[in-house]
Formats: structure tokens, sequence, C-alpha cells
């Protein structure tokens, strides 16, 4: 089968035979042969209801033509055009050409759409011209269909015709706002748009000098002085053509210092080495939540478990203070001081022996248990000395007499100091007895 272009040839060489310039030529193919795809084509439009009810009845031929039929496209875009089909009023059938009812010449863009009867005379088509075009360039489409008559047919083309231009129209960028005024360290939001008369290819990317911008928004660097940023968008189409838009900020310096404090800022009467609650806390108006660091001039303050521990003293303590220090990013800085008075520990352990005298044979034992208990530190261990020989065991609480060969009485004294230095005693009081050997 010949190509449609060499039949459009054809035609238009038989309308300068015919003289016919005014409407479209009819060409005569020979024969409707058997199976052929034009029969085939006749045979479906009359069990669609197109076949009239008689060929051959002299009258004019149907039309076939774009609207518009000239259009005008940059390259890469699209365009929407009508094919018309009109029986001239004379009741007979229109049939698209075979796989060919709208075509463009090798190279000319596409035609998309598709004939359907259902649509009546007029059926939508959109042009797709070609994307690699960088000079002004014409192209021709063409419709063609057929209409039966006495066993021949008639063709009938229309053509479109097609001037392409080059895209030299760049993206179009827009930031909105395109200035933006935020605090250090903060986000405040942009819309970002590209638009194209094509289409936009290749971005919008972003790049800024100070900051960052993604998702339309913009997060401002953390300044100790005012300063403004740019960022810039680019977008690219697909003739490589390039636009860009440009978002202005400027950024306010935090010179806001972090607020620290202490809950209860004031600590009075902490007893000589003991352990009270305390809570710091640290905020910045920019980075939120920071870390402090805490110096105290007498005991300590555990950050993870949030407690004050006093020193050990035998004095009172009527000052001493923690400070609290912290720096955000931009480099403020923010303190607090917590306040404490501390009373000093001047009570000595209690130390006692259970029970304070005992009776034991010379060489003999006895059992007494010693012990001492600090109003601060708890239970402390005593050292414990005896007199006149005799020994004691601390852990068993056993007196072990020495061998005397007169009555004696013998002493044990228990000694034991808390941590601020008091010391407390305590005695034990042994009478050791010769046992009397008379018969």
């Amino acid at each position: 089968m010949k190509s449609i272009f060499h039949r459009f040839r054809i035609m238009r060489a038989e309308r300068a035979v015919e003289g016919t310039a005014g409407r479209p030529a009819r060409s005569t193919f020979p024969a409707i042969l058997p199976g052929s795809t034009l029969l085939k084509s006749l045979v479906l439009a009359a069990a669609v209801g197109l076949a009239p009810a008689a060929f051959g009845q002299g009258a004019d031929t149907p039309l076939i033509r774009f609207d518009p039929d000239s259009i005008t496209v940059v390259t890469g875009g699209t365009a929407d055009v009508k094919i018309y089909l009109n029986d001239s009023g004379v009741n007979r059938p229109v049939v698209p050409y075979p796989d060919q009812f709208a075509s463009c010449q090798q190279g000319g863009g596409v035609l998309s759409g598709s004939f359907a009867r259902s649509r009546g005379d007029i059926h939508p088509y959109t042009y797709h011209a070609p994307p690699d075009i960088d000079t002004v360039t014409r192209f021709e489409c063409m419709a063609t269909a057929f209409v039966p008559s006495d066993l021949r047919v008639e063709t009938i083309r229309a053509t479109l015709r097609v001037l392409v231009l080059p895209d030299e129209t760049a993206p179009v960028l827009t930031f909105s706002p395109a200035t933006l005024t935020v605090s250090s360290g903060t986000t405040a939001a942009s819309m970002l748009t590209a638009t194209d008369n094509v289409a936009v290819t290749n971005g919008p990317t972003v790049e800024c000098d100070q900051g960052s911008f993604a998702n339309n928004t913009y997060t401002a660097p953390v300044v100790s002085v005012d300063t403004t940023a740019t960022c810039t968008a680019t977008a690219t189409d697909a003739a490589g053509n390039t636009g860009t838009a440009t978002l202005t900020v400027s950024t306010i310096a935090d010179t806001e210092s972090p607020k620290l404090s202490f809950d209860p800022a004031t600590l009075d009467g902490v007893t000589s080495g003991a352990t009270v609650p305390v809570t710091l806390t640290a905020t910045d108006n920019v980075d939120g939540e920071i870390s402090p660091t805490v110096v105290c001039g007498r005991g300590s303050l555990d950050l993870d478990t949030n407690t004050y521990t006093a020193p050990v003293t035998l004095l009172d303590i009527p000052f001493t203070a923690c400070i609290a220090d912290a720096f955000d990013t931009a480099g403020n800085e923010g303190t607090a001081t917590l306040a404490i008075s501390i009373i000093g520990d001047n009570t000595p352990p209690v130390v006692t022996f259970s029970p304070d005298t005992l009776t034991v044979d010379s060489s003999g034992t006895g059992i007494s248990q010693v012990s001492a208990i600090d109003a601060v530190d708890g239970t402390l261990v005593s050292a414990v000395s005896c007199t006149n020989g005799g020994s004691y065991n601390t852990g068993t609480g056993v007196f072990t007499a020495p061998t005397v060969v007169n009555n004696t009485t013998g002493v044990c004294t228990a000694t034991a100091a808390d941590a601020a230095g008091n010391e407390g005693t305590a005695t034990l009081t042994v009478s050791i007895i010769v046992p009397d050997t008379t018969p």
C-alpha cells in the first residue's frame, strides 16, 4: 500500500487534471477485492448503520476538514484540533481510512485521538510537536477517509499545516513571598512554583548562601549578628532554557540568653552529709532544651538524679552556692544560682555495750555486744581495747579473760567516730574471778 503522502500527491495531480480545485479530488480504486481491508471496512460501515440505502446517487462528495487547518506550536508543545466529517446531506457513509485516519509526516509530530462514530461528525485530536526542533520548521498532517459509491470508493483528505517554532521561553519561577524576615535558627514558609510554556524537565533546585530551603520552607542559620541570605531557584525545560528566581532572607541575630533555673532556688538548713532533691532546667528561645554545667562551692549536684549532697562538716556553713552555666548556639550565656546553708554535725555517735558488765572466771569467756549509731552516718564500726590482758572480739562480742591468780577487774573501751569527726565511747567492766579450788 502506497504511503498516505504519496496518495496525497496523486490526489493533487488528479485535482489539477479534473479542474476541481474548489473541492476535494476523487480517486477511484479499480475494484473491491474479496477479503480486502476496504471491503471489511465497508461491511463494518453497513453493520453500524452507515451504509446508504443505495449507492451512486451522484451527489456531491462528503467533506473532511481540520479546524483550525493551521496551527503554530513551540517545540515539544501541544495544540488541540478537531477533524470534521460531513456527508453534505446526501446520506452517504464516511469511513475512516484503516489505521491512518489522522497522521503526520515522519518527524513532524504526532496526532493523538481516535475516530468514534459516537462523537458524531466532530472528532477531537491533539497535536504533539517534536521535542527537538531548534529552527522554525513546517510540517503537514493529514486526515483521510473514503466514501463508497457504486462499487468504487472516493478518497477524501484534509491537511493540517503546522508551524513549529523553537522554544526560546525560559521557565518562570517565583517565590511567594520573595522576601522573608526570620529569627536566628528558626524557619519561615515561602511557596516556590515553576511553570513553563511546554514543560519543566529539570528542577526546580534551590541553593542558599546561608541556611537552607526545602519543601517550601526556609531554615535560617544560627547567627550572632543580623545577616542577609539569598536563595536562588533554578529550573530548565527540554529546550535547555533556564529560569531562575531569588528569595531574599533577613535573619535577625539571636541575642537572647538561655533561661536557667533551680527549683527550689534555695536550700536552707541542709544537714551535714545529707542528700536533698533539687531540679535544674535550662532552655533557649532558639535551641530549646540545652545542657548546663554546674560548679558547687561545697557539696555536689547530680544532674542525673536531680539531687544535692551536702558536705560532711563539723561546723555550720551559713552560705555556699552551686552555679549553673549554659551557652546557646549563638554564644549567648545564661546562669542560675542555688543558695545553700548547711548545719554542721557536732553530735557524737552513741556507743554501747550490752550488757555493760560481765563476771567471768579466770581464762573464761563472756558475751557483750557492742554497737555504735550516728545521727548522720548511721551504724558505725567501733574499735575496742581492753586492760589487764583481756581481749574482745567485735565480730562475735566475746570477751576472753586472762589467767589470773587473784580476783581482778578488767575494762574494755569501745570508740567510734562519725564523718564529721565526732567521737563516741562506751566501756565494758569485767570482774575476773579465781575459781575456789579448796577441797
